[in-house]
């Protein structure tokens, strides 16, 4: 009975929330049968992102095409992009743009957003710049993300003619609203000097904003300053600090970085060799390759002289 619809779903949701998928997809499966474009969205996501099955995408369409139907955006949304791919059914871009257009007319900003991001996934030039519009709008909806996404368009030329000044304004405004990606991209301008001359203590201030929120590059980069004194008094410890963070969150740079430093007596340890090399073979490991194969030939040249 439709009215027990509701309470029906959110008991689904809460087994989905304790994994008891067999239960939720019980429930649901019984709803989308009865024509429920909520449970229908949900069998289809299912089959779609490959939580607990792998993707079967032609069982995904089959859920999402009568939800979609029946308005459910975000079935329109992942319908638009099973055309726009041609996962479990032929491409048809002029389907995906019927089905994306009718998902925006729900005006969720993370509709928009993604429909945005689909057209920017393809690697086309053309497709860069249709994905404009559909950032500006989601932007205009609320969504920060999509400042961040027009930053770097306008920082990268992607899509849009290059323009500096206008990525660190869309970078500012997504800042300002404490998205840790915004944080990042400015603090990066203002260490390049991207747009406005070099200042590093901006650089500085943003980049902490997006290290301790947990980025790896800002946290990267950040121990770079402390360890050269830029923005701030030369800071050995605090570089240490931000190395091993970004090191422990898989990134390269900052293992070798941490190596360097215990190689050449910046940091202080009677294992430090020990220590070197195994933030070495970290960084090694970062970048995928094979330590066994490379440790030899990357660490002479280091150790001689």
């Amino acid at each position: 009975p439709l009215e027990l619809a509701d309470p029906l779903l959110q008991l689904a949701e809460k087994a989905y929330i304790r994994h008891d998928y067999a239960s939720a997809v019980e429930i649901w499966q019984d709803l989308a049968t009865k024509g429920n474009a909520t449970a229908q969205f949900r069998m289809g996501f299912l089959f779609t992102n490959g939580e607990i099955t792998r993707p079967r995408p032609e069982q995904a369409n089959r859920w999402l095409r009568p939800a979609a139907e029946q308005n459910h955006p975000h079935a329109q949304m992942l319908l638009g992009s099973s055309f726009a791919w041609g996962d479990g059914q032929a491409r048809d871009l002029d389907r995906a743009e019927y089905w994306f257009r009718r998902a925006a007319r729900s005006n969720d900003p993370f509709i928009v957003r993604m429909i945005g991001s689909y057209y920017q996934a393809t690697q086309n030039a053309a497709a860069d710049a249709r994905a404009v519009p559909w950032f500006e709008r989601a932007a205009a909806l609320g969504s920060v993300g999509a400042l961040v996404d027009l930053g770097r368009i306008f920082r990268e030329g992607r899509g849009a003619t290059k323009n500096l000044a206008k990525a660190l304004g869309f970078f500012g405004r997504a800042a300002v609203q404490g998205d840790a990606d915004a944080h990042g991209d400015l603090g990066e301008m203002y260490l390049k000097g991207e747009g406005r001359a070099v200042d590093y203590t901006l650089a500085l201030k943003h980049l902490s904003v997006a290290a301790t929120q947990g980025l790896a590059k800002a946290q990267f980069q950040l121990g770079e300053l402390y360890r050269d004194g830029r923005g701030t008094a030369r800071d050995l410890k605090s570089a240490r600090h931000w190395f091993e963070k970004s090191a422990n969150n898989n990134n390269a740079n900052a293992a070798f970085s941490l190596s360097a430093m215990y190689l050449g007596g910046e940091l202080k340890a009677r294992d430090g060799i020990t220590r070197a090399y195994s933030w070495f073979v970290r960084g090694l490991r970062a970048q995928g390759l094979n330590p066994s194969v490379l440790i030899h030939q990357k660490l002479r040249p280091m150790t001689q002289g």
